[in-house]
């Protein structure tokens, strides 16, 4: 914990305090504050009220085996995880929104016989509903902590919060009334394993990560209850900053005259504005009819309650970018940053020419559906083009690292088979004696492959192999679910959202390029060398 003190005028100054989450939480700031002031005004006068150490003693003294019996039993049946941008990385581009509905939600909920959080649930769990295009759903939320029978727990300071699975279900012919009761007996259910790690719980469910979207019950702190009459030095403001990491953060705090507001709080490069304001509409106007309307049937109070849930055609990632380029083939599809500053950029219109051009040359050499081509190219604008062309054509990409020892580099060609090969540019003085097998050999300065041992098609094109030096051979993956979450996230948006391919070879970290939300111009991995990219076929 640091503080730092900054002079912006006469009489008036700013205190930071940066603190880390591991020494202490958001509901810690109240007493931290008032120890401050205290001390301040009258040195010597603090003292200790309990300790971190009487909280880690209560926790050993739980009954584990029955907080995993509730957990295991309240999320038994549970489908899947509920994700909304399945292997989202954090951007530096956070963003955030407000709305604050028009009816009084606290007289509302009173009325309704539900504590706020049920009806906050409630409503993000519809929300999420018809993002997903479910009926049950799990999404994190962040308790206190400071509920344990421990004396003085509440003025502690100390990393008390935990993030637990809210799970809500109901069926087509619930109403209302039917979810929030059903809300309510959940978190009855879970309120005293409250303080069950989320990794514990995840272990319970079978289903690893449950969630990418979090509600947080935001606690103002009273700066005027901090304030004694005879006090030399008055806080008169505070400012909380942190760093969210889940695409989607719902925060529910109080507005200046006490009424709920709520915050989202999104990833700008995953959700355009428009997007974010949509969804955030969408929970205001659900929380009030839930509330307002308890016999309404749930799906009667959803966006799309008259539309059958939409059916995702299946399709591939040559598809999905000759879709972006029609749309929009002016605008900038991937960037290229070297290490040197420099940039190199491709539209979408230069990259669906390049590919389809690729991708025929591909066909020409045999490629279909099914049939493995080895791609040894460094990241770079050919490498995207490449990858992106083998799925055109049909093909599963199996990538190549040529830093790779040459005895690593045989085994996976191999074993892999593939039917046609793309090199770099620095390839091209290969020696003839480096095509006349149907093996690559040591030595050569290109690693390319041929076989003609074909794979049978399957439904979906699209593929790639993947190889890591520390697990067994892998089959060619098929078409990954996050595409059609892609998909079915972007037909759900009010406005039309931009793919970029990012592609990496670094085995350990291989991936599809798969279709993400980002503002063009985004830069992939740098590259050292330019290349070119080439295939051939020698059988």
């Amino acid at each position: 914990m640091r503080y730092t003190l900054i002079r912006t005028g006469a009489g008036r100054s700013v205190l930071v305090q940066t603190v880390h989450h591991i020494i202490a939480d958001g509901w810690s700031v109240p007493p931290m504050l008032r120890t401050l002031l205290a001390e301040y005004h009258a040195p010597g006068s603090v003292y200790p009220v309990g300790g971190y150490r009487d909280y880690v003693g209560w926790l050993a003294g739980q009954d584990q085996d029955e907080s995993d019996r509730v957990w295991r039993q309240e999320l038994a049946g549970l489908p899947g995880p509920s994700l909304v941008a399945e292997g989202h990385t954090p951007s530096e581009r956070f963003a955030d929104i407000a709305a604050e509905p028009a009816d009084d939600i606290d007289i509302a909920a009173r009325s309704a016989g539900v504590p706020l959080s049920v009806a906050v649930h409630s409503a993000w769990a519809v929300t999420l509903g018809g993002i997903l295009r479910g009926r049950d759903v799990v999404f994190g939320s962040t308790v206190s902590g400071r509920d344990a029978e421990v004396p003085g727990i509440r003025d502690m300071v100390g990393l008390f919060i935990n993030t637990i699975p809210v799970r809500a279900r109901w069926a087509a012919t619930d109403t209302a009334y039917d979810l929030l009761a059903a809300v309510k007996e959940h978190q009855s259910a879970v309120l005293a394993h409250q303080h069950v790690s989320l990794a514990r719980i995840g272990r319970q469910s079978g289903a690893g990560s449950l969630f990418d979207t979090l509600v947080v019950f935001d606690v103002a702190t009273d700066v005027d209850a901090l304030r004694g009459p005879d006090d030399t030095l008055t806080i008169a403001d505070i400012v909380n900053e942190g760093a969210p990491h889940y695409p989607l953060t719902l925060v529910v705090e109080r507005s200046q005259d006490g009424r709920p507001r709520f915050n989202l709080i999104y990833d700008g490069e995953l959700l355009r504005r428009e997007s974010a304001e949509a969804i955030l509409s969408t929970f205001t106007r659900t929380l009030t009819e839930l509330l307002s309307r308890p016999d309404a049937l749930v799906d009667a109070l959803t966006p799309e309650a008259d539309s059958a849930p939409e059916q995702v055609a299946p399709t591939t990632l040559g598809e999905l970018f000759d879709t972006a380029a029609h749309r929009d083939p002016a605008a900038t599809a991937v960037t290229q940053c070297a290490l040197d500053g420099s940039t190199r950029s491709m539209t979408y219109g230069e990259l669906r020419a390049s590919k389809d051009e690729l991708a025929s040359a591909l066909r020409a050499a045999g490629v279909r559906p099914g049939r493995r081509v080895a791609v040894a190219v460094p990241r770079s604008l050919e490498q995207v083009v490449a990858l992106v062309a083998v799925v055109t054509a049909g093909g599963a990409y199996v990538p190549l690292d040529l830093a790779y020892p040459d005895e690593r580099l045989e085994y996976i060609l191999a074993d892999a088979a593939p039917r046609s090969s793309s090199w770099t540019g620095n390839s091209a003085t290969a020696s003839p004696g480096c095509w006349s097998a149907p093996e690559w050999r040591p030595g050569c300065s290109s690693r390319v492959t041929i076989s003609r041992r074909p794979t049978a098609p399957r439904p979906g094109r699209g593929r790639r192999t993947r190889r890591t030096s520390s697990t067994p051979p892998a089959r060619p993956a098929g078409p990954r679910a996050s595409l059609s979450r892609t998909r079915r996230w972007r037909r759900s948006s009010p406005t039309p959202v931009r793919t970029w391919a990012s592609a990496r070879t670094t085995y350990g970290s291989s991936s599809t390029p798969s279709p993400s939300t980002s503002p063009s111009g985004s830069c992939g991995a740098p590259s050292r060398t330019a290349a070119s990219c080439w295939c051939r076929s020698t059988g």
